[in-house]
């Protein structure tokens, strides 16, 4: 009780900060951010102040329904109403892509684990800020083999219902559950009024309050919050002039490259001694969160 009521009182002084930022109006002290453990990252477009991870749970295959990639990913929210959502340990992928080199070409016998750990396959790349650059924009970045995207839509319309009596209390907040629509599949998210900030995983937003739970409809696609902290910490992007698209181009651009990559990458020539033939036996199963 003691709890909540410190909460009320803090939203209740911090209620004209809330309304020209949608975040957190405190200044907390700089902490170490185990985050950015590299200096390979270029350019910094804001400051964090509350940092939430989620875990991930994926279904990369609709025809092996109990087979669940899980990673782990982090929703930076700064003062400005910018937010930044990203995979954690991205950096990982990276590193044990490039251990695999040798003289500039991986190794046959080692390709398969390659290409299991390619960035650019799902949305283990993948950059989604919001309110970035602009109010209720969304600036989406992500990587197919060797080529860097961006592009740029409006706000999601998910015409959210709140569903009553469904309430669910994560990480000692009480959340309610609402029920969308986007680009082909329906979302259920619980979302707590205690942080209210109309953000969330992935590109899900718009309620009066922070999702810290998601799942879609066909239970492929879930994420769930394990950590929240107060934080003052850089949001980065790892991007550096990316091919501008749209949103429906790289869509197409990425099932190709998902289904069919080891082509692309047979013909850069970082691949050596695998025929198109043996390739084909490497054809990947595509499961978009977005259908269109």
């Amino acid at each position: 009780m003691l709890r909540l009521l410190n909460i009320i009182l803090l939203v209740v002084a911090s209620l004209p900060l809330y309304a020209q930022y949608g975040t957190y109006p405190i200044e907390y002290p700089n902490l170490p951010d185990t985050f950015f453990l590299d200096g390979r990252f270029r350019d910094t477009l804001d400051f964090s102040i509350m940092r939430v991870q989620y875990k991930r749970r994926a279904m990369p295959d609709t025809l092996a329904r109990d087979n669940f990639s899980t990673s782990t990913y982090a929703l930076h929210i700064a003062k400005s109403g910018k937010s930044l959502f990203s995979k954690i340990d991205a950096f990982l992928m990276d590193s044990a892509y490039a251990s695999r080199e040798v003289n500039g070409k991986i190794r046959i016998k080692e390709q398969k684990a390659a290409w299991e750990s390619m960035p650019g396959k799902d949305e283990a790349s993948s950059e989604v800020w919001k309110n970035h650059p602009d109010k209720r924009k969304i600036t989406y970045l992500n990587r197919t083999f060797m080529d860097h995207w961006v592009y740029t839509q409006e706000f999601p319309d998910f015409q959210w219902e709140i569903v009553p009596d469904s309430t669910q209390t994560i990480l000692e907040h009480p959340c309610m559950m609402a029920v969308g629509n986007y680009a082909g599949r329906t979302w259920k998210v619980w979302f707590t009024m205690e942080i209210p900030v109309s953000d969330g995983p992935w590109k899900l937003c718009g309620l009066p309050g922070l999702i810290l739970k998601a799942e879609d409809a066909r239970g492929e696609f879930f994420y769930t919050a394990i950590r929240i902290q107060q934080i003052t910490a850089p949001m980065p992007t790892n991007y550096k002039e990316p091919l501008k698209t749209t949103r429906e181009r790289f869509l197409k651009v990425r099932e190709n490259y998902v289904v069919n990559g080891i082509n692309q990458i047979i013909s850069s020539g970082v691949v050596t001694n695998m025929t198109r033939t043996q390739s084909a036996m490497n054809m990947r199963p595509y499961n978009p969160m977005e259908f269109y």
